[in-house]
């Protein structure tokens, strides 16, 4: 039960990967020549970007709570809802070391 949790986790991830890389396809109007220079880009640690990677942390930390974390097979078993918590935990963690962890362009 709890692999396949994390298995639809991982999935939910890699499927918000995919469309961001999707997204630099459409985004070329901002005259970037192709994905991979979009992506390049976005890689460097900037205001914007670290304002996307701040949106997905806290956009995940609060799904996992929100969509397991309620669930009811999580909230009857406590071995899953210290998992779901942990998760949870691990985002919020990574939010506050983005934000706080970069002071270049604030």
């Amino acid at each position: 039960m709890t692999t396949k949790a994390f298995d639809k986790i991982e999935a939910g991830l890699r499927e918000a990967i995919e469309t961001t890389r999707r997204c630099g396809e459409v985004t070329n109007a901002e005259g970037f020549r192709d994905e991979w220079e979009l992506e390049s880009k976005m890689s460097q640690m900037d205001s914007y970007g670290r304002h996307e990677v701040l949106h997905m942390a806290a956009y995940f930390e609060h799904a996992i709570g929100e969509e397991l974390g309620e669930h009811e097979q999580i909230k009857t078993n406590p071995e899953l809802a210290a998992l779901v918590e942990r998760a949870q935990d691990a985002l919020m963690e990574l939010y506050r070391a983005i934000g706080f962890g970069h002071d270049d362009d604030r």
